[in-house]
């Protein structure tokens, strides 16, 4: 199975059909990993200053039910400093070039930011922003730069319309 292949492709509560989010700083997080439960996992950008255990998170990563690194990425409104949250995130990014993983992103107002690291990493590799919320000017630059967006319960009702629907997932949480 792949990401690409579950409807729910983001959520914090574990159930059939929907891609749990693992943060590995989080040790309740990894409580709600049950056997079969297809999962993500990464260190999410508010705890990208939480001590974190690389070795568990590549093996997390190494398991058949993993579908992807993240939620990690850059909030310019939470979390610690900005360049913290990128060194981290560059990090996972690496971890899902070396274990040809997807990526999902969580992004908030640093949208200029992930189109150069997409520039600088390359076209290959899926990416996904999650829970997207923004414009739809802004869904079509994410799309042109081979990133795809997920849409959440609240996000702005003329997306859906202004991108190529293969790049719309979805998530309830």
């Amino acid at each position: 199975m792949t990401i690409l292949d579950f409807e729910d492709i983001h959520s914090h509560t574990p159930g059939k059909g929907r891609v749990l989010s693992v943060d590995v700083t989080d040790s309740k997080d990894i409580e709600k990993l049950a056997p079969g439960q297809y999962f993500t996992a990464g260190v999410h950008p508010w705890h990208a200053d939480a001590c974190v255990d690389w070795l568990s998170l590549g093996r997390l990563l190494d398991s058949p039910y993993c579908v992807g690194v993240g939620e990690c990425g850059i909030d310019m409104r939470r979390g610690p400093d900005a360049a913290v949250q990128e060194a981290i995130l560059r990090r996972q990014l690496d971890m899902s070039v070396e274990k040809g993983l997807p990526v999902v992103l969580h992004i908030v107002g640093a949208i200029d930011r992930l189109l150069a690291l997409r520039k600088e990493y390359g076209a290959e590799g899926l990416w996904i922003v999650h829970g997207f919320r923004g414009k739809a000017a802004t869904a079509r630059q994410l799309v042109a730069a081979g990133i795809h967006i997920s849409l959440g319960e609240r996000y702005n009702p003329g997306v859906p319309d202004s991108v190529d629907s293969l790049f719309i997932h979805g998530e309830t949480d």
